[in-house]
């Protein structure tokens, strides 16, 4: 159970590493404005200290996680996120037909 929780803990700090490299492509800052939370990579390795290498991946799985997800996100933004850039800065509300005839789409329908 604790490894399990250790890995999970790990991944998400990953994932909001990919996150926070989307966000910053999307909105970039002008390097002045420090976010509230440590770097989610460095929040990775203090969490690996502080198990002691008891629980949860290697010091060499989460690298090669790192470098797997890194060189992914770049693809990402080279490749697929400067030609659907509005997907993602849409913001609205999909409503599900279970209880209507036709789904409703936010600031399209009404």
């Amino acid at each position: 159970m604790r490894e399990q929780l250790a890995n999970a803990a790990f991944l998400v700090l990953m994932y909001f590493d990919v996150s926070k490299s989307i966000t910053d492509y999307i909105s970039p800052t002008d390097g002045l404005v420090k976010g509230s939370h440590p770097d989610p990579v460095q929040r990775i390795w203090k969490l690996r200290a502080r198990l002691s290498n008891r629980h949860g991946f290697t010091r060499e799985q989460i690298l090669n996680n790192l470098e797997f997800l890194q060189g992914f996100t770049q693809h990402f933004l080279d490749e697929y996120l400067p030609y659907h850039v509005d997907d993602f800065e849409r913001y609205g509300s999909l409503y599900l037909p279970s209880y209507r005839g036709k789904p409703l789409i936010d600031r399209v329908d009404y």
